[in-house]
């Protein structure tokens, strides 16, 4: 596959179990114009991001953390919570939300 395998979106209003919506497949960044788009958020109370990186590095680049911190003003606009943005690089993950980046 291409840099990046899969982005996607978990997202589930509070009265129903959760369910997962595919965003975005491959590419080199995930924008946040597909993230906010009004079909994967029409049900959305919250969100959690979730990529990998091939390298099997999850350090975030600059632009992971930008689109993190865009994504969560953008959700505190319209009423979504972002609960994490998770980045699995081979056996390891990094937590925004773990690392108090959210």
């Amino acid at each position: 596959m291409g840099k990046e395998d899969a982005s996607s979106i978990k997202h589930w209003p509070e009265d129903e179990r959760p369910r997962e919506r595919l965003v975005k497949f491959g590419g080199d960044a995930l924008s946040d114009a597909h993230l906010l788009a009004p079909e994967p958020i029409r049900m959305a109370s919250k969100i959690v991001l979730v990529h990998n990186h091939p390298s099997g590095d999850p350090s975030p680049s600059q632009a992971d953390i930008e689109i993190t911190h865009r994504v969560s003003k953008a959700g505190e606009i319209i009423g979504i919570k972002l609960l994490d943005h998770i980045i699995i690089g081979g056996t390891e993950f990094y937590s925004f939300a773990d690392e108090g980046m959210i």
